[in-house]
């Protein structure tokens, strides 16, 4: 396994030159595998790694004091589980794999050599960061100010545009990485709500399902729905 699939995304936020993608490409890293439920980082660790996904899906969660809790990102293969890890000293966030998960732990150091010696990496990197922050506010602004309707149609289109960007997907099918019960904790839902507004959109037309394998009959009515524009997406 090697880190071409890190090397791939970060060449979709900035123009890497033939030299940027071997440096990144021979960056020291060791392999990991993650099962299912298992966390790749928890809240309050010592943040001297970063994580790369080679394979598979993860999530970034808090806690409340109370017990609940909030997804608050969905990785990617080739997304870093948080670049943050890159300038910070501790991590405030637990990441847990939603599905088995190869990934890359890279020495942290060396990158951050490599970001220093690279303009067009650093680059890289900050695009992917600031793409991370826009999902953020787009997630923000799902919970506080649409339908519950919308935030399930938005959701699935994100995670569509995603999936294709990244060549995850057919453009016709999508395998969606979560629970009902992870969609309820990404969007201020309960898992009731999302299960009714899943078998909404699937009895009107607008999704056809089987299992966690979702189809768009056509895309324009879910975006309009969703009121999702991936303009956010894109660097």
């Amino acid at each position: 396994m090697s880190l071409d699939t890190m090397v791939r995304q970060l060449g979709r936020h900035a123009e890497l030159s033939d030299d940027d993608r071997r440096a990144l490409a021979g960056l020291p890293f060791i392999r990991r595998v993650v099962k299912i439920g298992h966390y790749l980082a928890r809240a309050g660790d010592q943040a001297c790694e970063h994580i790369v996904l080679l394979s598979g899906y993860a999530h970034q969660h808090k806690t409340a004091s109370a017990g609940g809790r909030q997804i608050v990102s969905i990785r990617m293969p080739g997304e870093a589980v948080s670049s943050a890890c890159l300038f910070i000293d501790r991590v405030d966030y637990n990441a847990q794999a939603l599905t088995p998960i190869e990934a890359a732990v890279v020495q942290r150091d060396a990158l951050r050599d490599l970001i220093a010696a690279r303009p067009a990496v650093s680059k890289a990197i900050l695009m992917a960061t600031l793409i991370d922050a826009a999902i953020s506010s787009e997630w923000l602004l799902n919970i506080g100010r649409r339908s519950a309707i919308a935030r399930v149609a938005h959701l699935l289109c994100e995670l569509a545009a995603r999936m294709d960007t990244i060549g995850l997907a057919d453009g016709a099918s999508y395998q969606v990485p979560l629970t009902q019960e992870q969609m309820a904790d990404i969007l201020g839902l309960t898992g009731v709500h999302v299960n009714r507004m899943m078998k909404q959109l699937t009895e009107s037309g607008v999704i056809a399902r089987h299992g966690r394998c979702i189809q768009f009959p056509d895309r324009d009515r879910i975006a309009r729905i969703a009121g999702f524009d991936a303009r956010y997406l894109r660097p």
